[in-house]
């Protein structure tokens, strides 16, 4: 009955000595039926030592989660809108605005705008009623170089209102608007800006459509007329070089620049490095560095008020409880995995890239505290920025991958990810967790029946063929190492009373 597999009722009566009368020894067999048992089975308790191996477990997880905090911090040290960019100011942003990339050239920029890009320009005839039918049909619009693009004039927007809203849905790259008022309404046209893309309309259907809706620049007389100087491009000058554009949006007066032209006239634009986000993903990792370093320090015990070596520092405080899941004795001056961890994690934090231009990490604002925590300057950061930004990248991120951001996240990836140091370490000691709580759990099961315990069990030696019961536990436990305590003693109580019910009673 159960899931002990190993012991029936008659190999239980057997070996305890029973022999088939069970009545008799009902009082001598009382921890099974009495009260006593339940206060007995209450007391076993296999879980409480090996405590110190889940305290372990809790704390290197929780180291695991602050390495891979700042596994992630190292990543972000790799993005390239992190590294240095450049920040552009503009004397008369009424003329101009600016963007640059990191390859864009430091230094002060004159700019000129002599004119603004702008739309072709048409305007209908006006109305008395903009809600008023004007006709059905289809216009025809030729833009530039480009297909023409119609849209069609049903009965339900023949109005000049409805045929504005319908150029507009057609998104064929014309914008419509009905402006006036008083009784004097006309549509006005406008075609998108550049000199390539002037435009032409035409129409077909009802008269009143045709007689308004008509524009070729070929021709004397059109009913639409051009009510600007037509499709033209913007042009100006960067440093004297001339520039046009389609748009004013300008992208190739200067590699790296982007111009934002609002208005004719000068400006002068300064490009300066922009460290920013770099500066701000550094402190990021610094915090994140600094919490590694503080448990580990507590780990080993050189933080004062932690008594680890007593194993009652908490995870909280970075107690470490069990040397004997990790090694001979408690901190890291005899634990390896931690020992390496936290020498890896300096090597890393204490050294220039190769042809790094700077003398040291101080010369960037970094520099290691006596307890192995990192303090960033960010003043002095800043400076090192301006005067060299493309080296500050590269002490993070470099093509060699020997950046700090590089070394450290492919480093930190093999001590959290999965199969890594610390996942294995955690593997290791729930496996020797489970193995110390079964041997635990025997020993406690046999304990409840050793002789002079519990209520005078010794009364159950001759009994049992001669063995006390708690010899016949300990027999039984190393003929079965495997077999769950827990489950045999429920089994077994039960294959008693079973046997206890079964068995005739002797007078």
């Amino acid at each position: 009955m159960g899931n002990s597999g190993l012991w029936s009722s008659s190999m239980l009566a057997a070996a305890l000595g029973l022999n088939g009368n069970v009545n008799a020894n009902v009082g001598a067999y009382s921890p099974f039926v009495s009260a006593q048992n339940a206060a007995n089975l209450a007391a076993f308790s296999p879980f409480g030592a090996e405590q110190g191996y889940q305290s372990d477990i809790s704390v290197l997880g929780s180291l695991q989660s602050q390495l891979q905090s700042v596994q992630s911090a190292a990543q972000a040290l790799l993005a390239p809108d992190t590294l240095v960019g450049n920040d552009v100011s503009s004397s008369n942003s009424a003329v101009a605005t600016a963007s640059a990339t990191s390859d864009a050239t430091t230094g002060s920029y004159d700019l000129s705008v002599t004119s603004l890009a702008q739309g072709q320009v048409l305007t209908s005839s006006s109305v008395s009623d903009a809600s008023s039918a004007i006709g059905t049909g289809t216009l025809s619009f030729q833009i530039g170089s480009g297909s023409a693009q119609t849209v069609q004039i049903n009965a339900s927007d023949d109005s000049l209102q409805g045929i504005s809203d319908a150029i507009n849905a057609a998104g064929i790259g014309i914008s419509a608007a009905v402006t006036g008022n008083n009784g004097n309404y006309s549509l006005t046209l406008t075609g998108p800006t550049g000199a390539v893309n002037s435009y032409t309309v035409s129409s077909s259907g009802d008269g009143g459509l045709t007689a308004m809706f008509s524009y070729d620049p070929s021709r004397s007389s059109n009913p639409l007329t051009l009510s600007n100087s037509g499709a033209a491009d913007a042009h100006g000058s960067l440093n004297n070089a001339a520039f046009s554009s389609a748009t004013d949006t300008v992208t190739g007066a200067a590699g790296g620049l982007t111009l934002t032209l609002n208005g004719t006239g000068s400006s002068t634009l300064v490009v300066t490095p922009d460290a920013t986000n770099l500066s701000n993903a550094v402190q990021t990792f610094v915090t994140d560095y600094n919490t590694v370093v503080g448990t580990l320090n507590n780990l080993s015990g050189s933080n004062a008020g932690n008594d680890v070596a007593g194993g009652n520092a908490t995870v909280s405080s970075g107690g470490y409880g069990r040397a004997s899941a990790m090694a001979s004795a408690l901190g890291l001056s005899t634990d390896p995995v931690l020992q390496t961890v936290q020498n890896t994690l300096n090597n890393i934090v204490s050294t220039l890239p190769a042809g790094s231009s700077f003398s040291g990490l101080s010369a960037i604002g970094l520099s290691t505290n006596s307890d192995g925590t990192l303090s960033f300057d960010s003043s002095v950061f800043a400076s090192a920025v301006q005067a060299n930004p493309s080296a500050v990248d590269a002490v993070f991120s470099n093509g060699s991958a020997t950046g700090l951001g590089n070394q450290l996240t492919s480093t930190l990836a093999g001590i959290t990810d999965g199969g890594g140091t610390l996942p294995s370490t955690i593997s290791a000691l729930q496996s020797q967790s489970m193995a110390e709580q079964s041997l635990q759990a025997q020993q406690s099961a046999a304990s409840i029946f050793q002789p002079g315990v519990a209520g005078g069990l010794a009364a159950t030696q001759g009994v049992f063929g001669g063995v006390g019961l708690y010899s016949f536990f300990q027999q039984m436990f190393a003929a079965a190492p495997t077999l769950d305590p827990v489950v045999a003693l429920n089994d077994m109580s039960g294959e008693y009373n079973m046997l206890n019910e079964l068995s005739p009673a002797t007078s």
